[in-house]
């Protein structure tokens, strides 16, 4: 065999937060308590909450309870810029944070969060059986493989990565990373924490 490279790999980081069960609890508190003062206009998303672009009365990472959650997702993100040996005197910010609670049913299209230099889902509560997350290849989505030529994909030919959601599980990719939320088939609350870093 040659040399095979593996050129412009997208990077994708899942981290776990050992410290998250209180947190998660506080934070899941405020977010109902946020559903039943704001409620969404829209009545076709009775199954979908989402807390983004809804003029609450402040930030959501303003709130107290959020600063736990809010230094852990800064340090990681420290911890990020540092391997990709970003320029240290960029400021990096958390520009918009919200959350979403998936119902039975609902699903979030495809779509990105260009021009975001990261962006990323925490889950406050979900498991395994939950809606995943969807990466969708930027090499492959325009110019894919052929499916009847590939006999099992790999990370050259699949166009397509299912990230199984956990509670407590931290995920951050870049920003122009085309990416979708599944359709919820259980009849729970998968909760989730969203963010867009500039």
């Amino acid at each position: 065999m040659s040399d095979l490279l593996g050129l412009f790999p997208t990077p994708v980081v899942r981290k776990k937060w050992n410290n998250s069960e209180n947190h998660n609890s506080v934070m899941k508190d405020l977010f109902y308590k946020l559903e039943k003062t704001f409620p969404m206009q829209n009545k076709d998303l009775t199954n979908y909450y989402t807390s983004y672009n809804i003029n609450i009365n402040k930030m959501l990472i303003e709130h107290d309870e959020m600063q736990p959650f809010v230094n852990f997702l800064s340090e990681s993100l420290l911890e990020l810029n540092k391997f990709m040996n970003f320029d240290g005197t960029k400021n990096f910010k958390i520009r918009d944070m919200w959350f979403a609670i998936n119902r039975l049913n609902s699903y979030h299209e495809t779509h990105t969060h260009s021009p975001a230099i990261w962006s990323g889902v925490y889950y406050v509560q979900a498991d395994e059986n939950d809606a995943p997350l969807n990466l969708y290849s930027p090499t492959t989505s325009d110019n894919h493989w052929a499916n009847n030529i590939v006999s099992e994909f790999n990370d050259f030919t699949t166009n397509q990565a299912v990230l199984k959601p956990e509670t407590g599980m931290l995920n951050i990719f870049p920003g122009w990373l085309k990416h979708s939320v599944g359709q919820q088939q259980a009849d729970k609350d998968r909760i989730a924490i969203s963010f867009n870093v500039v």
